[in-house]
């Protein structure tokens, strides 16, 4: 075999501090940290965006989050997709599939792929068109420019629902481990028929057709089909499992509310969360959050609850296990034939939401087991327990699943692979302190997130404690790849500062909206916001802590570095992407550079 396999694993939402997590004296991922004993692994890497849409761009591609006009259209003008670069080197890439909106862009590239859930159109019509909604509603029209854009994000919309109808009624292999979990009255070939009869319409007048989404989406056609078509099965094992473990949880339940109350409110942290916003009224606004955000930490919703609720009706996204399960198979079909290969994992178990057992799986021995480790783990809850319950059973779960997957593959494959564990991003809601709000750029757990690359040929330890983005990870997996290094010959980057960037929730249209820019270095967390129409100045500065003295980022320091010399070589940093950016996508620059990207990929293609 000419080239390393990998095995690129990332799962969702997973921050660093998941790592050096423990109750009591027991570490709630005890195999990462003993796989990473004998890896390389990365401690101060950090993700380039706070959410998986935008951080997807740069997993998939190595490329800045807003690089290519932001992640509106996915990564249909990314210039090289990571899998194009591993294709053309013979390597079969094989991708897990989980269709959002534009999805269909990230098959480029793919060989095989297998979807994780059904087709959802309720986020482009209730979350990514909702700027356009407000600006026709306000203005009456869209530009041209503006029109282009929702017609092919309709499109693709269209085109990824109706392929994954046809692959369902044709039984394909990437309808695979979604198939079973369909309710037995859903009617896919019904479905099918009106959607092309919709698909039409669209065709019909394109314009027409998109103001009564935007204008009347709650009522369309298209949102009662979606609901129609998302009808799942109910899991057989919920009341079983409630009769088994309900006594249990609630008696830890009880353990752990005694625990909470003990931890007093931190009354220094709130009152500068009063004091230190230079918007008093949003300063206000803090203070009564965190409060509320400790109220929630001491109330934790009781398991028993929790366990009701993720039975009730069916995740979104298959298990982990399910998943793992049918890479496995054509991994080591790749192997036994040695071909190269490329396998990218995105697990959702973690986030959406965390779970600690198999919640799909009809195998109740399996879920006991599951169980009984969950239960070891909360057996040790003591007073400096400071965490959160689910938070931390979701993270020994996922420690457990990948855990058994890379001990079924070490062996069983004969041929070198790497085994790379990441995250898109971390979760700030999963962490004590309590937070004043979920503001996802302006504490380092929204970005910090682990790396493991285990080598089969090396397995030894090599800690990278410098400065890294997650966009380095990609050239580091090729290095390794595709050069036969071994890691001890890898001069790995050491950044300065890790600069992060977000176009905002919804839909990104950044020539528009405030780009949220966080800087990281070793001693501070400085974020920032600035439309590209603006320039960049030290009002935009909303947020700075003192990593070093103050590592749970309660006290913001902003007021007390205004007049410091310190602060300019900060500005600087920002004011020079933000003019990068500015030059690029400013004003109609934004549409015209976006749309002539497209135009010129559709004229390579034809």
């Amino acid at each position: 075999m000419k080239y390393k396999n990998i095995i690129y694993i990332i799962v969702d939402a997973f921050c660093y501090n998941n790592l050096n997590m423990k109750v009591g004296s027991k570490p709630i991922t005890p195999f990462l940290n003993k796989l990473s004993s004998k890896s390389t692994n990365f401690t101060q890497l950090y993700s380039q965006a706070p959410y998986t849409e935008a951080s997807q761009i740069t997993l998939l591609s190595g490329e800045n989050t807003l690089e290519n006009g932001g992640y509106l259209l996915g990564n249909k003008t990314i210039k090289t997709p990571m899998f194009q670069t591993f294709q053309q080197k013979g390597y079969k890439t094989l991708f897990s599939y989980s269709p959002y909106v534009y999805s269909k862009e990230y098959l480029r590239n793919v060989d095989k792929y297998y979807y994780t859930r059904l087709y959802r159109i309720e986020p482009l019509f209730l979350y990514r068109f909702n700027y356009y909604r407000e600006k026709l509603s306000n203005e009456k029209t869209l530009t041209e420019a503006e029109y282009k854009i929702c017609i092919l994000l309709l499109e693709e919309a269209l085109d990824t629902w109706i392929l994954q109808c046809q692959q369902l009624l044709d039984n394909a292999e990437e309808i695979k481990v979604i198939k079973d979990k369909i309710a037995d009255e859903v009617n896919i070939a019904d479905i099918l028929e009106k959607l092309e009869t919709e698909r039409n319409k669209f065709k019909e007048n394109c314009t027409s057709y998109l103001h009564n989404i935007l204008l009347n989406s709650e009522k369309h056609i298209l949102l009662k089909l979606n609901k129609e078509f998302n009808k799942t099965k109910q899991l057989p094992h919920r009341s079983d499992l409630i009769k088994l473990y309900s006594e249990k949880m609630d008696t830890y339940q009880y353990k752990f509310t005694k625990i909470a109350k003990k931890q007093h409110i931190d009354f220094k942290y709130l009152l500068a969360t009063l004091l230190n916003d230079k918007d008093k009224k949003r300063g206000w606004q803090n203070f009564r959050n965190l409060l509320h955000s400790y109220l929630n930490f001491y109330n934790n919703t009781p398991l028993s609850s929790y366990l009701n609720k993720i039975d009730e009706e069916a995740k979104i996204e298959i298990s982990m296990k399910e998943l793992f399960d049918i890479f496995e198979h054509d991994i080591l079909t790749y192997d036994k034939n040695n071909e190269n290969y490329f396998s990218y994992i995105h697990v959702q178990d973690f986030h959406l939401p965390s779970v600690f057992h198999t919640f799909d799986s009809n195998n109740l021995q399996l879920i006991s087991e599951e169980f009984d480790i969950a239960f070891e783990l909360l057996e040790q809850l003591d007073n400096e327990f400071k965490g959160n319950i689910i938070a931390a059973l979701s993270a020994r779960f996922c420690d457990l699943k990948i855990e058994q997957f890379f001990n079924s593959l070490s062996e069983k494959l004969k041929n070198e692979f790497l085994f790379v564990i990441t995250a898109d991003h971390g979760f700030p809601s999963y962490e004590n302190p309590p937070r004043p709000f979920t503001y996802n750029q302006t504490y380092t757990e929204a970005f910090h997130i682990p790396a493991i690359i285990y080598d089969s040929s090396l397995r030894n330890n090599i800690t990278v404690n410098n400065l890294t983005s997650n966009m380095d990870i990609v050239n580091i997996m090729q290095d390794l790849s595709f050069n036969s290094n071994s890691a001890s010959k890898i001069s790995f980057v050491n950044r300065d500062y890790i600069l992060c960037e977000y176009g905002g929730p919804g839909c990104p249209v950044i020539s528009e909206k405030p780009i949220w820019y966080t800087l990281i270095d070793k001693d501070y967390c400085i974020s920032a916001e600035c439309s590209l129409n603006n320039e960049f100045k030290y009002s935009c500065i909303k947020e700075i802590y003192n990593i070093r003295k103050d590592p749970e980022q309660k006290i913001n320091i902003v007021k007390k570095l205004k007049k410091s010399e310190l602060i300019n070589k900060y500005i600087d940093i920002f004011r020079q992407r933000h003019t990068i950016l500015q030059k690029k996508y400013a004003g109609d620059k934004f549409y015209e550079n976006l749309l002539n990207k497209i135009d010129k990929e559709r004229r390579d293609e034809n």
